[in-house]
């Protein structure tokens, strides 16, 4: 179970994806930031950051339809969450569902327990060619919509982390994200 230490928050964003996939969960570790106000507040801030920034890049059929956090503040823990429909603004035929570009989370230290990796959406026909590699512009202008989304995140004083799960527990900071060459595979784990 992931340790949230005090002062950070767990982000569990939800997505509606036609077929089998769906839905789709996507978790994230964020900077607690109390000058926004209440849990619910937060909850807000980071679905409209994800929704402003992230989901342009997916088929307007994907829709981001909830953020769940548990905040830790003082060592008492918050749940709260949004649920709006967000829908992706693009047009283009999927991949099958459980296709999805795969990000690394880069923190700028070494070893394995700071490295993270997130998967996003799904992948169009348009972006993957036939061996499973996402085109070079693809890869570029996901690169970039993810660096806007970390700076969002900075600036409302929610820096993106990677929570950990083992003493020690200090959160690491994601200084960036990179799409990896090849599409990822989600599996579906736990129902």
């Amino acid at each position: 179970m992931t340790i949230i230490p005090p002062g950070y928050l767990q982000a569990t964003y939800q997505m509606r994806i036609p077929g089998p996939g769906s839905p789709a969960m996507v978790v994230c570790g964020h900077e607690d930031n109390p000058a926004i106000g209440t849990p619910a507040d937060i909850a807000a801030a980071l679905h409209d950051a994800a929704g402003d920034i992230l989901m342009p890049t997916q088929p307007a059929i994907i829709v981001l339809e909830r953020t769940r956090i548990t905040l830790n503040r003082g060592g008492v823990e918050f749940l709260a969450e949004t649920v709006l429909d967000r829908p992706g603004t693009g047009v283009a035929a999927l991949s099958p569902p459980t296709n999805t570009y795969l990000m690394q989370k880069i923190t700028g230290l070494s070893g394995r327990r700071n490295r993270g990796r997130m998967y996003w959406g799904v992948v169009t026909e348009s972006n993957v060619g036939d061996d499973g590699q996402i085109t070079g512009g693809t890869r570029g202008s996901l690169n970039t919509t993810f660096a806007s989304w970390i700076n969002r995140l900075a600036l409302e004083g929610l820096e993106l982390h990677l929570l950990h799960n083992t003493p020690p527990s200090d959160p690491t900071p994601v200084s960036s994200m990179i799409c990896s060459q090849y599409i990822g595979t989600q599996r579906r784990r736990l129902r």
